[in-house]
Order: C-alpha cells, then structure tokens, then sequence
C-alpha cells in the first residue's frame, strides 16, 4: 500500500504539474496510467475521454492535427510561466460565468443575447483586468479558497510520514490493509482488451 500510494500520488503530481507548464508529451503520456485507474475505479466516463484523447493523437488525427492537439491541452489566462489550466477547467469556468450573465436577463434572455453574452465574456473580462491594473484597484466580491493538488498530496505525505506509515517494521500489518491489493495489479486484461476493441468498434462508424 505505501508503494502503491506514492505512485498514483506521484502520478497525480506529475500530471498536475504538466498541466501547469503546458507540458503535451507528460500530458499524453500520463493519460495511459489514467486511463487504466479510471477503469479500475469504475470511472467510465474519464475512461472514455482518455480513449479518445489518446485514439485522437495516435491514430484519428493526421501528424499536424495531432500535434497540435497535444500541445494545445491547456490554456494560460494570466500569462507568464506556470500558469496553465486544463481547457476542461477553462469550459467550466467560463460555462459558470455565462450563466451568471444569463440569470441577470431574466425573462428576456433569449438565443440571440446568450449567444452574444459568450463571445464577449473574454473580451469583458480583459477589459476589466486592464482597468484595475491601470487604476490600481482592488477587486470586490466574493472569492473562493484556491485549492491546489501538490499541497494537498504535500499534506497527505506529511500526515501519513507522521505516523510513521511509511517505515519498514518487520511483520507490521494494519486492520484496515489486510486485502489490500496494488491498484494496478486489479486491471483484467482479458476485460481491458475487450473494452478497447469495443471501443474502436464504436470510432470506426462514429
């Protein structure tokens, strides 16, 4: 178990930490080991996803399309280094600001004005940043805690060195770990070779 924690942890910080630099060949790589815990955790949709982020640049794609898929994964809104999120995290973000503008129209939304709302909501929101930079501003309103995946693993280690999990005592077994299994020792291959052909199945007239 204490093996089998530092490397999905160490997975997570690695794929995390790729997405912040924008880093396609990490990314790409990384989607294997996560494509394979998805399915054992029975996570079928980002399993799914991770199929066909990796069918995309392995085989649907052409060279040039396919490169530009990987290493067009993330977006930078601030600028400068490290400063990348996942275009996923990006739809969100923006899918939560559009309907913000929506509800302010009430009854008089309409196709026409939410449609406008989204191609404008990056442009108003430069707009503003460029103001309060030039007027030195505060920005008003609510905030959220930012949460950050390194400090949490960081957190996790810490408590877990603590208590001493990590060192080897001869003969130690803990109550709770007696069935415990490598994660990635439950993938079936016989089920995972099944799943995959059923998948290109489906991309093939899809």
């Amino acid at each position: 178990y204490r093996a089998s924690f530092m490397k999905c942890a160490l997975l997570l910080r690695d794929t995390n930490d790729a997405y912040i630099l924008g880093d396609g060949n990490r990314i790409m790589d990384n989607s294997k080991f996560q494509m394979l815990l998805s399915g054992i955790s029975q996570h079928t949709k980002y399993q799914l996803w991770l199929f066909r982020f990796l069918a995309n640049f392995h085989c649907l794609l052409s060279p040039r399309d396919a490169y530009e898929y990987k290493w067009n994964c993330t977006t930078n809104l601030k600028g400068g280094n490290g400063h990348n999120i996942p275009n996923d995290n990006l739809v969100e973000i923006l899918v939560h600001r559009l309907k913000a503008k929506l509800q302010t129209q009430g009854a008089n939304v309409t196709y026409a004005s939410a449609r406008k709302a989204a191609l404008t909501l990056q442009i108003q929101d430069e707009i503003r940043e460029n103001m309060i930079e030039q007027c030195e501003m505060k920005k008003t309103g609510t905030s959220r805690t930012s949460t950050s995946v390194t400090n949490d693993i960081i957190l996790m280690i810490n408590e877990l060195s603590a208590g001493g999990v990590f060192d080897y005592v001869p003969g130690r077994r803990y109550e709770n770990f007696r069935t415990f299994n490598d994660l990635f020792s439950k993938v079936n291959l016989m089920s995972l070779h099944k799943w995959l052909t059923k998948q290109k199945e489906r991309l093939s007239y899809e």
